[in-house]
């Protein structure tokens, strides 16, 4: 025991000493006590605990203080800490095996038996766990003091799991070690509390006691903590267990007691007090369940030194019959039984199978195994909960007893009455039909129904019991329905009232919509007399009967209301008929109406289609006049009478709408005659129309032989202007009228078409005059003509006094050259325009003739503009070339050659003769390119082992030299060749040089294999093999692989290494890439040696071959050029760093889409870290088409320009972001347009970037 052990057990013993012995509850168990030191139990008399037996273990001496475990077989295992030994006994005490572990002093802690019978025991002091077969062997050990995994502080209980595995509280380290069988470590579970014990259910879940603070902690098998449902007090928690079920057993050492739980922590029960009598405790420490469920408790301590063996008390709750009265229904958890209605009371006995269980329904209790209950029924369902608790006091079982009370079928009445008439024949219960008769005057009756059983329902008229009825005229049926108890059962009294029928049939009233009944309306007069006026065609009739439910028709119609059309002059005669409600009894009222001829012989309405009638029409004004415009030539004329049966004529004419043809400028009178019904009064109206003589001065077109009018012709729009080309002199103006009789003049002159003389630069200014046949309205169009001044550009001729124009001159070709003679100083140059309101400047001047001085030795470029009438510019190019000295002949260097097969090509050098000869360009060829070639810079590269001749020809006279190359194999081994090795260059510093050669290691990244080399130490290397690698150019050997630091010749080797490739892939367009990307600053326009099959007579061929016989460009393997075809960002890279030398002016910023891998990194990367390309938002988009201006800008960069913020370019305007790089190129005579234009958003040709460099190189 450590320290703390003492310390709680101290503090507990004093605190149990205080409190007294605590009932046993809940949980009673029947115990047999097992003592040990030879005490026997003597009996005990029955109680509620049950009954004692003593059972003796056959030892003596055994100290316990220790675990305790019960194995398959119901053997007992107990830790006799006395003497470190494990006792084995039957599981009636028997004694069966001792086996010891060593020195008493070590003080076993816990024990386990596996399913193989092997023993696991814990040493607290050895801080080992001990593994034993069943006979006691020892057959492993595990552990040691510390706070790794597999070692100890105190290692207590013990727990073994269906797979073997071992799991172990490590008291003080305040964890749960978990072992495989053979003591190998697995894992660990820690947050403990000084673990006590461990036991595992069957689902291995763990249940851990904690020493500190007091607790129960439950954790999943993969350590997942379940502890939330555990929260019953403990003092001093040690020993713990499951049992076959999954309840839980806590030994609550200090509290004297065993506590019980479920496995989610619910409490179920406790039992013990502090006492040495059975079933009680002092200090119980220890656990152990047998697989029949019975529970071991050890008491260590001095006072009771044993163990205890609990049985549980029997679980049975179930019933072994159930009755009603003297009827047994059959038994299950739910039983249903249906009794009739006039059962009220029933009798229920229920009878347990365990005698002694107890019984429970609606509240009353058992005082045996058997329960008579008497409970009242209402109608409908009574749920009776039976509730039977077994012996144990926790197992419970409910029988639910369903007793269905039928409800009543009575649907009699007990009683009838109505307030008025009398029953026929009288009530009785048994009688259901019924009769009873009412005076006319009764509308309602009043009847009053009352069910035998007071749980029945009655509806009188589908209604409530009592209800007032509406009659009507004759025979009502009332049913009254009466419904039993039950909601099925119905019975149908009928009542049906009769109520006589009236015979009243006089009217109530008559009127009438005109006119005065004569006499005035009685009741009792059955004759009357109306005259109405000739306006009245209808007259509405109105009657009601004096009852309501008599009938009348009028003029042989069922209605109260009638209408009645009247002829004029014949009397009309309307009967109205009343038939009373009897059917039988009827009255005639007999109304005669005469309606008088007409004389109205005025108009209801006068209308015209045109103008406005004055004055305004009325039906007694008979004169009107109308004025309408000249555009009218027929006039509508629509009337009606004011009496439709009157008669009319319209100019003579019968009828209401007539036509009337008018002539401009006399007045026509048309008459309108009315005769009235009674065919004697009339009446004439007179209508005098006048139609003015038109005032239309508008054009109906107007129409020009040239150009497009401006705006477009409307005939109410009089000012128009018009454009038209240079070439116009002439113009045709025509004018039509709208009005045919109208008149036009055009600039005065009496005419409707007319040809104006234009000239250019001024405005003509056409007026157009349109009289209306009124002779006084006018109206003038204007038209503004303006003739566009020239746009021709061209020269007429160019001449030189000094050389011949190459070509020839022609108006449409604007580049020539010429080579004067050597003793020439000046030349004069004379441009005369086609258009002679054009301008020239020559070389900057504004002139047609301009002497300019020729500087020795230079090549001059003389610039003519054309400025045509309109302000538009061409530009014609004058090339001055220097005076030719001719070649009189052309050596090589060297004229014999040696190279390796794989190594650097080697350049030859060429001289002309003499010196200052001027045309010092030549051409290279191979006689035999499969064993060596040559670009057109003399650079020859090895192909294959054997000789060839290298052959310089001069552009000049043709003349040839010739070296002579002879190409060797090289082989590469791991040994130094001598004839094939890169040039080793010795140094001499005093340096140390070890005796063991150092290695270099070439990798080609793609290219040919080159084998690995030895050379000597502290020695400098220079021609390094060189791998080669199909569509790729080599471009060097690096130190690194991110390929950003080149090798340096001059660098001493003192240990081995590995050098990298770099290579530059041949864009599609480079059969054979040159391998000198700087071409010269300024390449000189010499007649081309270098041509494409594509580009004969095109406008830039001359600059095309230029740029390929310096090697700048080179054309598509097909041998085309392609000239019209777009170009992409990343070959204008390539191209730009072939023509210019560019010095990093800023660090490298890796563009997203161009990696150290791309073919066209390199060119790419020069750009940039020269300041000329920055990208889009962290791309370059190598592929995509470069703009004219994203050029502009490139070039202006490159050549260090000044940005100006004027351009004559017409697109050009002065906000756009590229205007300032393309007003530079302007100005430097770079960028020409085309048709004054730059076209800045337009992609660049193949063509157009040809030209642009060619410019930008002569800066």
């Amino acid at each position: 025991m450590n320290n703390l052990d003492y310390i709680f057990l101290n503090n507990k013993i004093q605190e149990l000493m205080r409190v007294s012995f605590k009932k046993l509850r809940f949980f009673a168990l029947l115990y047999i006590a097992i003592h040990f030191f030879l005490i026997t139990l003597s009996s005990v008399e029955a109680s509620e605990l049950g009954k004692f037996k003593p059972l003796t273990l056959q030892t003596s001496g055994l100290r316990i203080s220790g675990g305790i475990e019960v194995d398959k077989y119901g053997n007992i295992y107990v830790l006799d800490s006395g003497s470190t030994c494990v006792r084995k006994f039957k599981a009636d005490g028997t004694k069966l095996i001792s086996f010891c572990t060593g020195d008493p002093g070590k003080q076993l802690g816990g024990i386990a038996v596996d399913a193989s019978g092997n023993i696991y025991v814990s040493s607290r002091i050895e801080h080992i766990i001990y593994k034993l077969n069943s006979g006691g062997t020892l057959i492993k050990q595990w552990g040691s003091e510390g706070t790794g995994n597999g070692q100890f502080k105190y290692p207590r209980g013990i727990a073994i799991d269906d797979t073997g595995n071992v799991y172990v509280a490590d008291s003080v380290n305040n964890r749960i070690q978990k072992f495989a069988a053979d003591g190998t470590y697995i894992t660990q579970f820690g947050q403990m509390g000084y673990p006590a014990d461990i036991a595992l259910d069957k689902a291995g879940n763990m249940y851990i006691t904690n020493t500190f603070p007091y607790s129960v902690k439950k954790l999943r098998s993969d350590g997942t903590d379940l502890s939330y449902g555990w929260k019953n007090n403990f003092n001093l928690p040690e020993g713990i267990a499951v049992d076959p079920n999954g309840n839980i057993y806590v030994a609550d050492k200090n509290n004297g007691r065993i506590q019980k739980f479920t496995s989610d922590g619910e409490y179920l029960a406790q039992w013990g007090a502090e006492s040495s009598l059975d079933g009680k405790f002092i200090f119980p420490s220890q656990l152990a369940i047998d697989t029949a469920g019975n529970l071991y408790v050890i008491e260590g301590e001095a006072l009771n030194q044993r163990v205890q063996k609990m049985t549980p008390l029997p679980s049975d709750a179930n019933l072994s019959s159930l009755k009603i009265g003297t009827f047994t229904i059959p038994l299950s958890s739910n039983n249903q039984v249906t009794v009739g209605n006039d059962v009220s009371m029933l009798t229920i006995t229920a009878t347990a199978l365990d005698p002694l269980a107890a019984i429970n329904i609606e509240g009353k209790l058992s005082s045996t195994g058997t329960l008579s209950y008497q409970t009242n029924l209402d109608v409908g369902s009574n749920i009776i909960p039976i509730v039977v608790t077994a012996q144990d006091g926790r197992t419970k079982k409910t029988y639910t007893l369903t007793v269905v009370r039928l409800t009543s079928t009575d649907a009699s009445l007990k009683a009838l009455t109505i307030n008025h008439g009398t029953l026929s024949p009288a009530f009785s219960a048994n009688q259901e039909m019924y009769t009873v008769q009412v005076e006319h005057a009764v509308s309602s009756i009043q009847i009053t129904a009352s069910p035998t059983n007071d749980g029945a329902k009655v509806a009188v008229n589908n209604k409530t019991s009592s209800e007032t009825v509406e009659l009507v005229v004759g025979e009502t049926t009332i049913p009254i329905v009466v419904t039993a108890q039950d909601g099925k059962t119905q019975k149908t009294y009928t009542l049906t009232v009769t109520r006589v029928l009236s015979e009243d049939a006089t009217l109530k009233n008559l009127t009438v919509s005109e006119g005065t009944l004569n006499p005035a309306f009685s009741a009792n007069e059955e004759n009357y007399m109306v005259q109405v006026g000739n306006d009245v065609t209808t007259l509405e009739i109105a009657a009601s009967t004096t009852d309501s439910q008599a009938s009348m028709t009028i003029n042989g119609n069922v209605t109260t209301s009638e209408t009645i059309a009247l002829v004029a002059g014949q009397p009309t005669t309307i009967p109205i008929v009343v038939t009373a409600q009897d059917g039988k009894t009827q009255k005639t009222y007999t109304l005669t109406v005469t309606r008088v001829l007409s004389e109205d012989a005025t108009l209801k309405n006068l209308t015209v289609s045109e103008g406005t009638l004055n004055p305004a029409f009325s039906a007694n004004e008979e004169n009107y006049m109308v004025q309408v415009g000249n555009d009218v030539t027929t006039l509508d004329i629509a009337a009606s009478t004011t009496d439709s049966q009157a008669s009319m004529t319209i100019n003579g004419n019968v009828t209401t709408s007539e036509t009337i043809a008018l002539v401009a400028g006399q007045p026509t009178t048309i008459p309108i005659v009315v005769t009235a019904q009674d065919g004697k009064t009339q009446k004439t109206y007179t209508l005098t129309v006048t139609r003015a003589l038109s005032e239309d001065a508008t054009l109906q077109k107007l129409s020009v032989s040239e150009g497009i009018l401006s705006p477009v012709f409307k005939a109410d729009e009089e000012n128009y202007t018009l454009q038209v080309e240079h070439n116009v002199t002439m113009l045709d103006v025509e004018a039509v009228t709208t009005n045919s009789e109208a008149s036009v003049t055009i600039n005065g002159k009496h005419t409707a078409l007319d040809s104006i003389e234009l000239l250019v630069g001024q405005a003509k200014t056409v007026s157009i005059v349109v009289t209306a046949p009124d002779g006084k309205t006018q109206k003038t169009y204007t038209l503004t003509v303006a003739r566009a001044p020239s746009s021709d550009v061209t020269l007429q001729t160019l001449t030189v006094d000094q050389g011949i124009l190459n070509p020839s001159f022609q108006p449409t070709i604007n580049r020539y050259t010429i080579q004067p003679d050597l003793a020439t100083s000046t030349i004069q140059v004379t441009a005369l325009p086609t258009n002679v309101d054009a301008s020239v400047m020559i070389n900057g001047k504004t002139t047609t003739t301009d002497t300019i001085t020729i500087i020795a030795g230079e090549t001059m470029t003389i610039p003519i503009i054309v400025t045509a009438q309109n302000g538009e510019q061409g530009v014609y190019t004058l090339l001055v070339q220097e005076p030719s000295i001719p070649v009189t002949s052309v050596i090589v260097q060297p004229t014999n050659l040696q190279l390796q097969l794989g190594g650097s090509p080697v350049a030859l050098t060429a001289t002309i003769f003499p010196a200052n000869a001027g045309n010092q360009n030549v051409s290279w060829r191979s006689n035999n390119p499969t064993v060596a070639t040559v670009d057109q810079n003399g650079m020859v590269t090895p192909k294959s082992a054997g000789v060839a001749d290298i052959i310089v020809t001069t552009i000049d006279g043709s003349r040839t030299a010739t070296a002579q190359i002879t190409v060797e194999q090289v082989v590469y081994s791991n040994e130094p060749t001598p004839s094939s090795a890169p040039i080793q260059e010795p140094v001499n510093d005093n340096d140390y040089s070890p005796s063991t050669p150092v290695n270099i290691i070439f990798h080609t990244n793609g290219g040919t294999v080159i084998e690995p080399m030895e050379v000597i130490y502290n020695t400098k290397l220079s021609n390094l093999p060189i791998p080669t690698r199909e569509g790729y150019r080599f471009a060097g050997w690096y130190q690194d692989k991110e390929l950003t630091k080149p090798w340096d010749k001059g660098m001493l080797v003192k240990e081995s290494f590995t050098l990298y490739a770099k290579w530059t892939a041949l864009p599609v367009e480079e059969a054979e890439a040159p391998k000198d990307s700087q071409a010269p600053k300024t390449p000189q326009p010499l007649p081309p040696i270098v041509t494409f099959q594509d580009i004969e007579n095109h406008w830039a061929q001359e600059i095309i071959e230029a740029l390929a016989t310096q090697g700048i460009i080179t054309g598509y393997k097909d041998g085309t050029f392609r000239p019209n075809e777009t170009i992409s960002r990343q070959h204008v890279a390539v191209l730009l760093t072939r023509a210019f030398t560019f010095e990093a002016s800023r660090p490298t910023i890796a563009f997203t889409d161009v990696a150290p891998h791309h073919p066209y990194y390199h060119e790419i990367t020069i750009l940039q870290q020269a300041g000329i390309i920055d990208g889009v938002d962290g791309a370059f988009h190598p592929t995509d088409q470069l703009t004219r201006a994203q050029l502009a800008k490139i070039l202006a960069n490159t050549l260090q320009l000044q940005p100006q913020t004027t351009s004559s370019f017409t697109d050009v305007d002065s906000s756009h972001w590229s205007a300032e790089y393309i007003g530079a190129l302007e100005r430097a005579g770079i960028a020409l347009g085309d048709n004054g234009e730059f076209r800045l958003e337009a992609s660049v040709t193949r063509a157009q970037l040809a030209a642009f460099l060619y410019r930008a190189m002569q800066q």
